[in-house]
């Protein structure tokens, strides 16, 4: 029996979904043996330019109802193109999800926090651990598991195959030869490139605000960095959910865009800046722990004292993040 994961939904933007997709092509990597799908990154095909992986070939594998049941709702048709995503998509989810409960083939597994105000049928559950043989035998246990929630992870697997990772995440090259070629030009200039994401729009509720920082704290917490750098020459190229006034980053080492200022970035483009520099600044998130991860760059976590804390370095930006005291409010 040709065993069958169809991950549905696990919440969140960009970052989100590239750690939920990272985590399942891990797994897939050391169980070739299952077939794996990652519906909840196709909103995000178009953006990040790739249409290609490997887990978003969507529906030709798949058997009986399956097929054309995926085919209708997540590939491009009809539906999709009418029907606004507020009302299509908690109808797509309870209808798999309840196809999977009343199957005897098929079983659906909500593992910690979809993100979504509907109930999503099945069994559900605190995590689904991708490395426990009781987990993996409980997806062994019927020939399709749909399931859905922010807590499916196998971050053994990830540290593993953290190469296979990088390289087939990587954005098409829509989102990244602009990057590139403004990257080079700034490497002729600075002898180090610091990633600064500033994250500010739904930060002032996340988390109470406690990771909300005003762009002139933003400033502050740079500023104390290249204090402490041994860098002769340092570039701060940032990358921020929201426009600010130019005078508060007004220094030839502030860089906000890609050398236009009247260029507004796309966010993929945000994200592949920072994956291209050589150390991240970034508050707890997803979209910079990944970027970093990317790249195989270090992360630097910002935070209330982080100045005094003397600027903490994570090598491995997602592993390293699990456990720490800041970056676990994001990364899970």
């Amino acid at each position: 029996m040709t065993n069958t994961l169809i991950f549905t939904k696990g919440g969140g933007r960009l970052g989100n979904q590239l750690v939920n997709y990272a985590n399942l092509y891990a797994f897939q990597c050391e169980n070739p043996e299952f077939n794996v799908f990652d519906l909840a990154f196709v909103p995000f095909i178009e953006d990040y330019s790739r249409p290609d992986l490997d887990l978003l070939n969507k529906s030709s594998a798949l058997d009986d109802i399956w097929h054309p049941l995926i085919r209708l709702f997540w590939d491009d048709g009809i539906l999709i193109s009418t029907i606004p995503d507020r009302i299509i998509h908690p109808f797509r989810l309870r209808l798999v999800h309840g196809m999977a409960v009343h199957r005897r083939e098929a079983q659906s597994i909500v593992a910690g926090n979809p993100h979504i105000s509907c109930k999503i049928p099945g069994v559900h559950c605190d995590g689904l651990d991708l490395t426990d043989p009781e987990d993996i035998a409980q997806i062994q246990s019927k020939s399709v598991s749909v399931v859905a929630g922010w807590n499916v992870r196998a971050w053994p697997l990830v540290e593993q195959y953290r190469d296979e990772i990088r390289h087939q995440l990587r954005p098409g090259p829509e989102r990244t030869n602009s990057v590139m070629d403004y990257i080079e030009s700034l490497r002729d200039k600075y002898d180090l490139l610091v990633g600064l994401h500033i994250r500010q729009s739904d930060y002032r509720e996340w988390h109470d605000g406690e990771f909300y920082y005003t762009a002139r704290e933003y400033w502050d917490m740079a500023e104390a960095f290249a204090e402490r750098s041994s860098a002769e020459s340092m570039a701060f190229l940032i990358a921020s959910d929201e426009t600010h006034d130019n005078s508060i980053f007004d220094h030839d080492k502030y860089h906000m865009g890609l050398g236009d200022q009247d260029r507004v970035n796309h966010y993929v483009e945000d994200f592949v800046k920072l994956s291209h520099c050589d150390i991240v600044l970034a508050p707890p998130s997803t979209f910079s722990a990944f970027a970093a991860f990317l790249g195989d760059l270090p992360l630097v976590p910002l935070y209330e004292g982080v100045t005094n804390d003397g600027f903490q370095k994570l090598e491995r930006p997602l592993l390293d993040s699990i456990d720490h005291p800041v970056m676990s409010s994001a990364i899970r």
